[in-house]
C-alpha cells in the first residue's frame, strides 16, 4: 500500500468514525483472530415464510423469491394453504369418492427446487370437501367479519380466517383424510424422488391454538390431527420428517410432548412460533425479557427448557415463524430498525434453535386483504414489486458473517471467522421501535464501540458497510415521491435505486484501535480480509 492511500484511508476513517459530542454508550472490544472460536450456523436466514401456497404461481413471487435467495441462505419456504381449495386439490367422482389433482401443487413446487429452495410443507388447511363444516363442503364462503370477537385475534382477519377465508375445520371422515395425506406423500416421493422429499419437512397444520383451527375443543382435536397426520406420512416413508405443533406464542409444547410420548406418535422436530411484539400475557418468560428486542429469544429458550424437562432434547427446535412484528399494520417492515433487531436475534438465539423462519420474505401476501400500498408493506423484506427495504440489506450484511463465532465482550456485536480466515464483525446500536401511537422514539445517541485487533499488523486494512436512516433505507424516497400506494414504472426504478445497499467504505485500523460509531437503530458489518491480518 503507498503512503498516500494509506493517508486517504486513514481520513476516511476519521470522517466515518469521528467522536461525537454526546455518546450514549462506548464498547471495548479486543479481537484475537487466533481463537478458535465455535461454530456459527446461520440458522436465522435457513427458512423464510411466505403468503400462501398459490402465490407461487405468480411471476413476481417466484422473482421475489430467487432475489431473496441472492442474498442469505434461504434454503426452504414456508406458506400456508397447499391444501386450500385454489390449489384445485380435491374434487368428488360421479360416485361421491374424493379425486386428486396435483398439478398446481407440482407447479409451485417444480418452480422452488428449480430455484435451489426446498419447501417446508405445512400440512393445511382442509380441503371444503373433506371439511366437518358442511356450508363449506356445499361451495359456501362465510362472509368477511373483520371485527368479529375471535379466540384470540393476533392474525386472524375473519370467521373464515384470513382475507381468502381459509377452511379451517376438522375432517369430516378421518379415513379420508389419511387417504390424501398417503397420497399426497406418494406423489411427492415419486414426482421428486424419495432422496429429495426425505430432506424436506412435513409441519402438521398453522396455529391451531389460534382461529385456524377450528376443532373444538381445540387441542385435543388437533392432537387427534397430528395423530392420523404423523402416521400417515410415515406409512408412507418412515424416513419423512414430520413435526409440530406450529403453535402461536410458543404455547402447547409441554402438552404436545406429553402427548406424542403418551400416543407413540411419530415425531421428527418441534415447531412454534413467536414474534416480538405477542401479547405479553401469553408468552412465558419472565417480564424483564418482554421487550421487543428479547422477546423472541427468551421464548425460544423457555422451549428449548421445556424439551429438556420433557426428555425431549434431541427434536431439533425449529421456529417455524418469527418477526419483530405481527401487525402489518404498523409499517415495521420498512423501518432500518430491522437490522439492529434482527443482528440481536441472531447474536441472542445462537444455541437454542436449528433453524427459524422469518416472516417473510416478500410482499406477496393477502392474509389481510389485498395490500393498500408498495411500501412499507406488510411483512416482506422486499415489496410485492420487489423493492428492497432495510431488512432485505440486514440480511445480506449478517449473511457476511463467517462459520465460527469468537469469543465478544459485547452485547451488541458478533465476531466471526471464515473458512479462509476472513473475519467479519457485526456492530448494532439497538433503538426501541417507532410504532404509530405509541410516542416510543430512540434517544439518537450513537453508540460508539472501540475495535483493537490482538497480534495483527500496525496497520489493517477493512471494509465496512452500513444499514440506518442514511444507508439501505428507500423509504426518504418513497415520501419525497409522495408516497405512492401504486408506485408507476418509472417510479419504481427510481425507488429500487433509491433502495440500493450502501456500497461500502475502506478504512484503517491502527494499532492503537478504532471508534466505530453506529447510529441508534443501526447495523455496522466490518470485514478483514484474511491478507490483511498477515
Amino acid at each position: 500500500m503507498t503512503g498516500k492511500r494509506f493517508l486517504y484511508l486513514l481520513l476516511l476513517s476519521a470522517a466515518a468514525t469521528q467522536a461525537q459530542p454526546a455518546r450514549a454508550q462506548t464498547d471495548n472490544i479486543v479481537i484475537d483472530p487466533r481463537q478458535p472460536g465455535k461454530p456459527f450456523p446461520h440458522f436465522w436466514e435457513e427458512m423464510f415464510g411466505s403468503g400462501r401456497a398459490v402465490l407461487g404461481l405468480r411471476e413476481n413471487y417466484l422473482k421475489n423469491l430467487s432475489l431473496v435467495k441472492s442474498i442469505t441462505h434461504f434454503n426452504y419456504v414456508r406458506f400456508h394453504g397447499v391444501f386450500g381449495d385454489e390449489m384445485g386439490l380435491v374434487s368428488l367422482d360421479n360416485n361421491g369418492r374424493p379425486v386428486y389433482n396435483f398439478r398446481y401443487i407440482d407447479q409451485v413446487y417444480d418452480a422452488l427446487l428449480a430455484r435451489g429452495v426446498r419447501p417446508f410443507v405445512e400440512i393445511g388447511y382442509m380441503p371444503g370437501l373433506l371439511g366437518s363444516d358442511s356450508f363449506r363442503r356445499r361451495g359456501g364462503l362465510q362472509p368477511l367479519q373483520p371485527e368479529a370477537q375471535q379466540l384470540h385475534r393476533v392474525t386472524d382477519y375473519s370467521s373464515g380466517t384470513f382475507w381468502y377465508r381459509a377452511n379451517v375445520s376438522p375432517p369430516a371422515d378421518y379415513a379420508q383424510w389419511d387417504d390424501l395425506i398417503r397420497a399426497f406423500t406418494r406423489h411427492v416421493e415419486t414426482r421428486y424422488g424419495k432422496n429429495e422429499v426425505r430432506h424436506w419437512y412435513f409441519e402438521v397444520w398453522n396455529e391451531p391454538n389460534q382461529a385456524s383451527w377450528g376443532g373444538n375443543p381445540q387441542m385435543e382435536t388437533y392432537f387427534t390431527l397430528y395423530d392420523h397426520t404423523a402416521r400417515a406420512i410415515k406409512a408412507t416413508d418412515p424416513q419423512l420428517k414430520v413435526g409440530g405443533p406450529a403453535t402461536a406464542t410458543t404455547s402447547w409444547v409441554p402438552e404436545f410432548l406429553a402427548h406424542v410420548t403418551a400416543a407413540h406418535s411419530p415425531i421428527d422436530f418441534l415447531s412454534t412460533h413467536v414474534y416480538a411484539n405477542d401479547p405479553p400475557d401469553r408468552v412465558p418468560v419472565p417480564d424483564a425479557q418482554k421487550t421487543p428486542a428479547h422477546m423472541v429469544c427468551a421464548a425460544t429458550a423457555h422451549v428449548a427448557e421445556l424439551q429438556r424437562a420433557a426428555r425431549q432434547s434431541r427434536l431439533p427446535l425449529i421456529i417455524s415463524e418469527f418477526g419483530a412484528d405481527w401487525n402489518s399494520d404498523d409499517g415495521l417492515s420498512a423501518s432500518p430498525y430491522l437490522g439492529a433487531w434482527l443482528a440481536q436475534t441472531a447474536h441472542d438465539c445462537d444455541g437454542l434453535t436449528a433453524m427459524m423462519s422469518y416472516w417473510t420474505f416478500s410482499d406477496n401476501f393477502e392474509e389481510q386483504g389485498i395490500p393498500r400500498a408498495e411500501l412499507p408493506g406488510v411483512f416482506g423484506v422486499v415489496s410485492e414489486q420487489g423493492i428492497p427495504k432495510p431488512a432485505f440489506h440486514a440480511f445480506a450484511l449478517l449473511h457476511k458473517l463467517g462459520e465460527r463465532r469468537l469469543p465478544e465482550s459485547s452485547d451488541s456485536a458478533l465476531i466471526t471467522r471464515n473458512a479462509d480466515g476472513r473475519l467479519d464483525v457485526a456492530l448494532w446500536n439497538y433503538g426501541p421501535p417507532d410504532l404509530p401511537g405509541q410516542h416510543i422514539t430512540s434517544d439518537g445517541k450513537n453508540r460508539i464501540f472501540h475495535l483493537r485487533l490482538r497480534s495483527a499488523p500496525t496497520r489493517v486494512t477493512a471494509r465496512i458497510w452500513r444499514v440506518d436512516q442514511a444507508h439501505g433505507n428507500v423509504m426518504p424516497a418513497w415520501k419525497r415521491l409522495g408516497e405512492p400506494a401504486v408506485p408507476t414504472p418509472a417510479q419504481q426504478k427510481e425507488l429500487i435505486r433509491a433502495a440500493a445497499p450502501d456500497t461500502g467504505q475502506d478504512i484503517v485500523i491502527p494499532e492503537s484501535g478504532i471508534d466505530i460509531a453506529v447510529p441508534s437503530q443501526g447495523l455496522a458489518l466490518l470485514e478483514v480480509e484474511r491478507s490483511s491480518l498477515n
